[in-house]
């Protein structure tokens, strides 16, 4: 039997059709008392189902790396990471442009209804986004014979936040000789080289940058921006006054506190932004103008298809995550506003976690925990830990014979070499069972090898 076959056994237990058969828009389901192996177990037996995607929300990156493990030995490739910034939003960073392409690559596969399965941490949910209609505005669509002059496309990738170079070596970066472009796009695996016949563009190939060679031509290609905000063509004519108006009341409270410099230190500092984004240049302080420049964010949420269903690992202590981050990030800010060490700015740089709440109800939603911490539960189990028995296999056997016969339970061994395991156990006058597959309706107990692979066990 392998760990397929035992997925398949676990969704026809009472347990998992009782949950799944009560999944509704309506009323989130809530189970207590998993730990990590058995969620893997619990959502594992959902990637079949007639989801368009579902979504999982870690608690931690440990918890991440045991579910893409556990499909990965599953043979499940269908699911994606998506990666989160674990800064506060206001902070004069600019986003790691590798972790920004692999985010457009999630988005990509979302707005296509092209991914199972997408897997991200707490986070990842309230990094304030473009709405779907603003980010398809700034999306730029290739194909061979199309009309767009090489003078055109430059001045459309510079404003998506493209950096022109002379020679191209990195994401985001491109470089243009007459009527030939060399780009490394956005929420594409591999630098692209376009070439033209006047204004029509000839050829789209993908481009070696080590042999400086093309290989296999493209049908069409999707260039996402080189920037998590981007400079709209149709930016506010009174930009200036929005933001210029606001700032001299600012200033103007910093230096009643006698903060002299940090007031015009701030001044400049945003007279010099400012400038750069009408000029449609970016900068590590572009992003705190995103309230200016959209009159609404997305959440990563507002990404997934109507069909879609949301798995909160730990509901209640990711709840408190997001609540904290939210205070003391405000708090903070109240403080470095009054002080003149940043921009005051409408509204907010994230997706407060009453609005993630909000629109994780537009799906079913599994809220999960392994303490017994959240109301009106409709499944709670024991929790238990299992002991641990590192270097301490005559222990473990001692404690398996234990188990099957004087407790009657049914214990599964998992092994990515279960023949090993099976003579070990055989050794040590442990009864074991490897190719049949237990009966879970039956009240003998018994021990039972399967192959497969798993990184934490559990008591179900």
């Amino acid at each position: 039997m392998e760990l397929n076959n035992l997925i398949k056994k676990f969704k026809k237990l009472e347990s998992f059709t009782s949950f799944f058969n009560s999944l509704s828009i309506q009323t989130p389901y809530k189970i207590t008392g998993l730990n990590s192996g058995a969620k893997a177990l619990w959502f594992s037996s959902l990637l079949e189902e007639n989801f368009d995607t579902i979504f999982i929300v870690a608690a931690s990156k440990e918890e991440e790396d045991m579910f893409v493990s556990f499909f990965d030995y599953l043979g499940f490739k269908d699911f994606d990471i998506y990666p989160t910034l674990e800064i506060s939003p206001y902070e004069h960073i600019i986003t790691d442009i590798n972790l920004l392409d692999k985010q457009y690559q999630v988005i990509d596969k979302l707005l296509k209804k092209q991914i199972k399965c997408v897997i991200t941490k707490t986070r990842g949910i309230n990094q304030k986004l473009l709405a779907i209609n603003e980010l398809s505005k700034n999306v730029l669509t290739l194909r061979p014979t199309m009309e767009i002059s090489p003078m055109n496309l430059t001045e459309e990738l510079i404003r998506l936040g493209y950096k022109p170079c002379s020679v191209l070596e990195k994401r985001g970066e491109f470089s243009r000789k007459g009527g030939i472009i060399n780009i490394f796009p956005m929420g594409f695996p591999h630098p692209i080289k376009l070439e033209w016949f006047d204004d029509e563009l000839e050829f789209i190939r993908v481009y070696d940058l080590e042999t400086k060679k093309t290989k296999e031509e493209i049908e069409l290609i999707t260039l996402y921006p080189a920037s998590k905000i981007v400079i709209p063509r149709d930016m506010p004519s009174n930009i200036h006054e929005q933001i210029m108006q606001p700032l001299m009341s600012q200033i103007v409270n910093i230096y009643s506190k006698g903060l002299t410099k940090n007031a015009e230190g701030l001044r400049k500092s945003t007279e010099t932004s400012l400038n750069r984004l009408k000029n449609f240049e970016y900068d590590d302080a572009t992003y705190s103008f995103f309230n200016y420049l959209y009159n609404d964010g997305y959440s990563l949420l507002d990404y997934l298809p109507k069909n879609s269903m949301v798995i909160w690992t730990e509901f209640t202590a990711q709840n408190s995550t997001l609540k904290k981050f939210e205070e003391n990030l405000e708090n903070s800010l109240k403080d470095k506003f009054e002080k003149g060490l940043l921009l005051e700015t409408p509204g907010k740089l994230y997706i407060p976690l009453n609005d993630i709440l909000k629109k994780a109800r537009n799906f079913p939603q599994l809220r999960c925990s392994a303490l017994n911490d959240m109301p009106n539960v409709n499944q709670q189990f024991s929790g238990t830990m299992l002991p641990v028995f590192t270097n301490k296999f005559d222990e473990l056997v001692n404690t398996l014979k234990k188990w099957s016969k004087e407790e009657k339970k049914k214990i599964l061994i998992i092994s990515a070499q279960p023949q090993r395991a099976l003579t070990l156990l055989r050794e040590r006058d442990c009864e074991a069972v490897y190719g049949e597959e237990p009966d879970f309706n039956s009240s003998t107990g018994g021990v039972w090898v399967l192959k497969g692979e798993i990184s934490k066990g559990f008591i179900y």
